[in-house]
């Protein structure tokens, strides 16, 4: 069976599709690539197409938001494409800047299992917020 999707690459690095690539090197699949043309950022690039894949939770959105916007310019594994605000980041995900700066809270101080439960999909973020203030106030 071919390939469907195409494998989104930038400077000959994937960007998008890393599993299709590696689904096809194990079926023998002639992978097919389309580059990036740098028509938009890179960062809206690779969000929307995720984006469209995933039905994510406004709290799964939020926290993605509020990764993007504590990227620091360079920190990515292939481009320089942080300094985004959350202001930014809250427009790119369709969501609240309140939700990013709520979610950015949780990353800061909530549990890894908490973070987990919430980019999963399992906890909102308020509720994650409220379980990390009963966790204080028992201090």
């Amino acid at each position: 069976m071919p390939l469907l999707v195409p494998i989104s690459t930038h400077e000959g690095k994937i960007i998008d599709g890393r599993n299709r690539y590696r689904a096809c090197m194990e079926a023998g699949v002639k992978p097919r690539f389309i580059e990036f043309d740098g028509s938009v950022p890179l960062i809206n690039f690779v969000l929307s197409l995720n984006l469209r894949r995933r039905r994510l939770s406004e709290s799964q959105r939020a926290m993605v938001a509020a990764r993007v916007a504590t990227l620091q310019k360079g920190s990515n594994q292939h481009t320089p494409i942080g300094g985004t605000s959350q202001s930014e980041a809250s427009k790119l995900l369709n969501v609240s800047e309140r939700s990013v700066q709520r979610a950015t809270k949780v990353q800061d101080t909530g549990t890894p299992e908490l973070i987990q439960a919430v980019e999963s999909g399992n906890l909102a973020v308020t509720a994650a917020l409220v379980e990390i203030a009963t966790r204080l106030l028992r201090r």
